[in-house]
């Protein structure tokens, strides 16, 4: 379930309260992988870096966006760092699916 913004905000901004709920929500997602980090951006939007050795393909991008379905993450909350070679094809997956991919 997304958290929505709190009545009288623009949309996209959270209170501090939601914040930490959403990031709480997205840590659970990511608790057993240990290559996934989980920061706040300082706008509302989280930084996910996924650190590994091996190539990051788009099987795994598919992967990735079911999670963050399931949890209810829009891609305009997400900046999505991979720090592993990143397959072209899964670049263009999640770019075309909306998410900010940053190398």
């Amino acid at each position: 379930m997304k958290y929505p913004p709190a009545a009288g905000t623009a949309a996209g901004v959270f209170t501090q309260t939601e914040l930490l709920l959403f990031m709480d929500r997205l840590k659970k997602l990511f608790s057993k992988s240990k290559s996934v980090t989980i920061t706040e951006s300082g706008d509302g939007r989280f930084f996910v870096v996924i650190s590994r050795s091996s190539r990051f393909i788009r099987k795994d991008a598919e992967k990735l966006i079911a999670k963050f379905a399931d949890a209810g993450v829009t891609s305009s909350e997400i900046i999505l760092t991979v720090n592993a070679p990143l397959c072209s094809k899964a670049k263009a997956f999640l770019q075309d699916k909306g998410y900010t991919v940053c190398k």
